[in-house]
């Protein structure tokens, strides 16, 4: 709430940088770090108080995910099949890393794994403190979204 109107701040980068191993069915490996200092909002405002006070960019400067545990996908899918899975792993934003199991759909388009998944991040849980102040309010938590493709090396 921004004094008294509803409103969502939403941030954006293409800098993110990652690999994903499949072996057969399996994805064995895979890992994706996201340079946190260029995420930007549709507000310069909102884009420094997210990279000083909230995030603490030059302290935290990216955040990454890095899976635990193997993906069964059952089968090699088909081109153009889509895939819903469960990754587990270390997802570490602002210097805290928790374990933590997200959704994501994956597609193979040939040599591309095209991958989209979303989870809830609670500030708390990560060492954030509510930004609120004087006019501004905002929720405890938001969403973490990512669309990632992978390129066959």
């Amino acid at each position: 709430m921004l004094f008294g109107q509803d409103t969502e701040g939403v941030g954006r980068t293409r800098d993110v940088t990652g690999s994903l191993t499949l072996d057969g069915a399996q994805i064995t490996a895979a890992e994706f770090t996201v340079d946190m200092t260029t995420l930007q909002s549709d507000e310069d405002n909102r884009d420094r108080k997210f990279n000083g006070e909230i995030m603490s960019t030059s302290e935290f400067p990216t955040a990454t995910f890095v899976i635990t545990q193997p993906i069964d996908l059952g089968a090699v899918p088909a081109d153009g099949t889509e895939v819903t899975a469960s990754a587990t792993g270390d997802l570490t934003i602002h210097g805290v890393t928790k374990s933590v199991t997200i959704e994501v759909q994956a597609q193979r388009n040939g040599d591309i794994v095209d991958v989209l998944g979303s989870t809830d991040i609670v500030f708390a849980d990560y060492g954030i403190d509510n930004p609120s102040t004087g006019g501004i309010t905002t929720e405890d938590q938001g969403a973490l979204e990512f669309l990632l493709s992978f390129a066959k090396a």
